[in-house]
């Protein structure tokens, strides 16, 4: 009896790896597809060439790790800008290997087979939940869904940081449920690098080591709790020390994080009318947000107008800039809290309701809008309910980290702007996949186990 057990969970397993591999490798040449059908006559976005591959090319060629935006003064409007390093370091190894700046084409080749670890790391988060059917099911959502795929062409931040993302959320998973200290370093040490990659994740620490005060035992409990709030920003602080040496500046990870978090927040803005507001400044000449009081003081009147209708040449650097606007963006939030919750509320609504439907051409079966919107309203839906059920299991340490993180990351995207591409609520699309499939997965076994129950008992009746 036994044996015939060992014998069928060796087969499911074998027809369940076999699965998860079709899809893995379905899911790599797809991405591969995409970035061969956008690589004829493709031409690079200022901001993707600007900031990280050009620090790729100006490190290889020994001018030290600075990217050619500064380079540009119509792009710098003559400032110096820092922007987070991990996706230039990313390009730069590349070139490292290869020995030579080789075709662009090659590290976003890449980045379409880390998304096959993706796909794997998240056929891992079903299994180690003891959800099988949960793991197929996230390396299909991973494999297929067209804003995965769209920003694997793109050398920005987007497609490295879901990998990253989805290897840590498995790792933590290991780490909840063995509570060995080995998981708790290695996931400490890729929240420091995620943050490197993009700085969303610079608070993290702080809510995963009060999340170890719960979920860590005895004398483990301190311990891990000091790993995740230092270890993360010990990856972080040679790339702080090295700003701070260069430039006199305290840069964590970015410097236009501050103007950035005003643009999202303040007085002048109404989600409901300017969800987009990055796209709305560079498209509309009306659209001028900026504090004349700041302008005045860090431009000079020289006449010069910009793309993002600022006028005059910067005096200082971004950081400098953006700090001032980082301020504002405070005093704006003491001075008017309710405007910036209810602000906060329609953003959060944005997050998840919007359909940004440009990247449905990365796939084509949905390049139509129709499907497309299916697609996430369905995935809006069954997220949501998949939430509700983790939810009401918390007691599990795993599914109450897996919760807890996507709150971090719905308050710290709600804080935010928008971006028709989708690129910066993308990391939500994720979650909602993985509660999906959790929530499939559970009502699955819930109604085998009923039909098993409901046969015994007409067995004995």
């Amino acid at each position: 009896m036994k044996l015939n057990i060992a014998n069928k969970n060796l087969v499911s397993n074998s027809i369940a790896f076999f699965c998860i591999s079709v899809i893995a490798i379905i899911g790599i040449w797809i991405r591969v597809m995409w970035i061969y059908e956008c690589n004829r006559g493709y031409h690079w976005l200022p901001d993707e060439y600007y900031y990280f591959v050009s620090t790729a090319e100006n490190a290889f060629n020994g001018k030290g790790f600075f990217p050619g935006f500064n380079d540009d003064f119509e792009m710098s409007q003559g400032g110096v800008l820092v922007p987070p390093p991990m996706q230039a370091f990313f390009i730069f190894i590349i070139y490292k290997i290869a020995g030579s700046i080789i075709n662009p084409i090659i590290p976003r080749l890449v980045q379409a087979f880390l998304g096959g670890i993706m796909i794997l790391a998240g056929a891992a988060m079903g299994f180690l939940l003891n959800l099988p059917l949960a793991g197929i099911i996230i390396a299909l959502f991973f494999a297929i869904y067209p804003e995965f795929i769209f920003h694997a062409e793109i050398l920005q931040t987007e497609s490295n940081y879901l990998v990253g993302l989805s290897i840590l959320i498995a790792l933590l998973i290991c780490w909840a449920k063995t509570g060995r200290t080995r998981w708790a370093w290695a996931s400490a040490i890729l929240i420091g690098c995620l943050t490197l990659q993009r700085s969303l994740s610079l608070l993290l620490p702080f809510v995963i080591a009060a999340l170890s005060l719960y979920i860590a035992k005895g004398r483990q409990k301190l311990f891990h709790t000091l790993i995740f709030l230092l270890v993360p920003y010990c990856v972080i602080s040679p790339w702080f020390a090295r700003n701070l040496a260069i430039y006199g500046e305290p840069i964590l990870v970015g410097s236009l994080d501050g103007i950035a978090f005003y643009a999202a927040n303040n007085i002048k803005l109404d989600p409901l009318k300017t969800p987009y507001v990055f796209f709305e400044i560079l498209k509309n000449p009306d659209y001028n947000i900026y504090v004349p009081s700041i302008e005045k003081k860090y431009r000079k009147n020289d006449g010069k107008k910009f793309i993002t209708n600022n006028e005059g040449t910067l005096m200082v650097s971004w950081y400098q800039y953006s700090e001032a606007y980082k301020i504002e963006a405070f005093n704006y939030i003491r001075k008017h809290p309710i405007h910036f919750l209810k602000n906060l509320l329609f953003k959060t609504w944005n997050q998840f309701w919007l359909v940004q439907d440009l990247p449905k051409k990365a796939v084509r079966f949905f390049d139509d809008r129709k499907k497309f919107l299916f697609l996430h309203r369905i995935l809006l839906l069954g997220g949501g309910l998949g939430f509700l059920i983790l939810f009401s299991q918390a007691r599990r340490k795993e599914y109450l980290l897996i919760i807890v993180m996507f709150t971090y990351f719905s308050v710290i995207l709600s804080l935010n702007t928008l971006d028709p591409s989708g690129r910066y609520n993308i990391y939500l699309k994720l979650f909602l996949i993985i509660f999906f499939s959790c929530g499939c997965n559970i009502i699955l076994l819930k109604y085998a186990l009923k039909t098993a129950l409901s046969k015994y008992d007409e067995f004995h009746a």
